[in-house]
């Protein structure tokens, strides 16, 4: 079997020398384990520590959407003049800095909103 090479074996030999292979590591590993309790190193690890599960998220996180945000920062007809205002008025709402970054060009943002040269504001 030494002679030949890996891509010429057969299934059934490929099998046998697995389990050689596994063979000889689980000796390995109980000579690494009986040299460590020899010298009085635990060999074995602690169980890990039980976490709590996690709670679910809601599907919305805080309750309201993006687009729910954007109409609170601009209620009243209001006019923000800059698109970096309009983000950080949104994120200070409440919204996901990269999601209130990329809302005002998708197609939901669009539909609400409107940028004229005074600014932004809802249509």
């Amino acid at each position: 079997m030494p002679d030949k090479q890996i891509e010429d074996l057969t299934i059934k030999e490929l099998t046998e020398r697995l389990a050689a292979i596994d063979q000889e590591r689980a000796g390995i590993v109980k000579l690494i384990q009986k040299a460590a309790d020899a010298v009085g190193i635990s060999s074995k690890k602690p169980a890990p520590q039980t976490r709590t599960p996690r709670k679910p998220r809601s599907s919305s996180g805080s309750g309201s959407t993006t687009a729910e945000k954007f109409q609170t920062a601009l209620a009243d007809g209001k006019t923000i003049p800059t698109t970096a205002e309009l983000i950080k008025a949104v994120v200070d709402a409440g919204a996901n800095k990269g999601t209130a970054q990329q809302f005002p060009y998708s197609k939901p943002g669009k539909a609400l909103l409107k940028k004229t040269d005074a600014g932004w504001k809802l249509k």
